[in-house]
């Protein structure tokens, strides 16, 4: 039974990160659509198709290299009602990509890097938001290594292997008198909320690497219409690291171990069009993405043993044996958590125009709504229903050379959550008001082979 709060606490540090969109507080629960630029989609040709589609290492008309140097301004605020204070964070959070696509006659090969998931932060160690969160980081850095075939004038298909690493870190503090009471019941009681009882969990850093796939195809319609797929399955990358339990903050006393996090990414499909009006393109598009397909986040604790920084007292502890004691060996194993999000859908519209030889205007309009219901919202987790507006300019000033700038408006309506029951002992309830200001701006650059110009 000695064990259960070891464990407890522990499972606790992850119970408040899930993966989301690709910044720190999640919109359309979903990645959001800039990687690649303000030029990037779906339906469009080479480089810029690939972040989603294989088949379009194929699509362009000659190599091309895509670099796309971005970042997020997000301006979050969370009041929580049973801690009654504000919390704002403003941060500027990089977001860059890249890709290469080669079309090699009926074949093409391409390369595409990006984020799709991430999020995490610092905050006030002495904070009132400190038990939820001292700092985390969480980040899936994906390359997609692809190839496609021309299997009919009308046809192309394409495959691809992802590789990616994951990083993970959660740091929070721990009310150790909470956290006892609840577990061992000692009589009378240990006081909550002691400053002298106050510590801290820490699991991390952690990192893992690991591979999946993907589809997609490219359909080649009369009138230059072209209708485009892909498709990715779920993913569970599993990353390993350090856990520290420091009960107090001035016992110089820690339970440290091993942890492996199972952290699943949703299965999803995507459907796109281009549709050529004159010097206008229609680019209609919509994404389901699988949440509850991914709904479990699996833990493993291990190797686990009592230490100090103090070497006097370290070694009086290997020598007592309660380095080793039982009560750790019970809090190791398999804890799973559930996440309980839902599956969405995510409809999007672009609009190209080619004003000029030099000149393309792009605009763009999605709708994401949250994957978070409200029965499982917290500071940790935070998702918005958002309607994502773009606006992006390109100019060629020679025919191998585009140059393109994007802004990316989030609009997310403040979301207000109540009667939910606190997650345990130490936080209160997550019921209260959570605001999301976020904006993206990118730059873009994309080189061609001299031969050929894909306009």
């Amino acid at each position: 039974m000695g064990g259960t709060w070891v464990r407890g606490a522990m499972v606790a540090a992850l119970a408040l990160l899930s993966p989301v969109a690709t910044h720190a507080a999640g919109v359309g629960g979903s990645g959001v659509p800039s990687a690649g630029g303000g030029f990037a989609g779906p339906a469009d040709p080479g480089a810029r198709g690939l972040f989603h589609n294989p088949a379009a290492a194929l699509t362009g008309d000659s190599p091309e290299l895509l670099v796309d140097v971005g970042f997020f301004a997000q301006d979050l605020d969370v009041t929580v009602l049973g801690i009654g204070v504000p919390q704002r964070t403003l941060d500027l959070i990089p977001h860059p990509s890249g890709s290469i696509a080669v079309p090699l006659g009926p074949v093409g090969l391409g390369v595409a890097l990006h984020s799709p998931y991430s999020r995490g932060g610092d905050e006030d160690p002495n904070g009132p938001y400190r038990f939820y969160s001292i700092g985390s980081t969480l980040q899936l850095v994906e390359t997609d290594v692809s190839a496609a075939v021309r299997v009919h004038d009308r046809l192309i298909l394409g495959a691809g292997l992802r590789l990616g690493l994951f990083q993970f870190r959660s740091d929070s503090a721990l009310d150790a008198g909470a956290l006892l009471n609840d577990t061992l019941a000692p009589n009378p009681p240990l006081p909550v909320g002691d400053p002298l009882l106050e510590g801290q969990q820490r699991v991390g850093p952690m990192s893992g690497m690991s591979a999946s796939w993907l589809v997609g195809a490219v359909v080649n319609l009369p009138a230059d219409v072209k209708v485009s797929a892909a498709f990715r399955p779920k993913w569970v990358i599993p990353v390993t690291g350090p856990v520290e339990l420091e009960p107090a903050n001035d016992l110089n006393t820690f339970v440290a171990g091993e942890a492996t996090v199972r952290m699943p990414f949703p299965a999803s499909f995507m459907l796109a069009g281009s549709v050529p009006v004159g010097r206008v393109t229609l680019l209609p598009e919509v994404e389901y993405v699988g949440w509850s397909g991914a709904s479990e986040i699996g833990l493993t604790i291990s190797d686990l043993s009592l230490t100090s920084s103090d070497p006097l007292f370290d070694g009086v502890l290997q020598l007592s044996g309660l380095a080793e004691a039982d009560f750790l060996a019970s809090a190791e194993g398999d804890d799973p958590r559930l996440i309980g999000w839902h599956d969405i859908l995510v409809p999007g519209m672009q609009v190209h125009w080619d004003t000029t030889e030099l000149l393309d205007l792009r605009g763009g309009v999605w709708y994401g709504p949250t994957a978070v219901p409200d029965e499982v919202v917290n500071p940790g987790n935070v998702d918005f229903e958002t309607i994502t507006l773009r606006l992006a300019a390109a100019v060629q000033p020679h025919p191998v050379v585009r140059v393109a700038g994007v802004v990316e408006s989030f609009i997310s309506p403040e979301r207000s959550v109540s009667g939910l029951p606190a997650p345990d002992v130490v936080l209160p309830s997550p019921d209260g008001t959570y605001d999301l200001d976020l904006w993206r701006f990118g730059a873009t650059v994309q080189l061609f082979v001299p031969s050929k110009v894909n306009r």
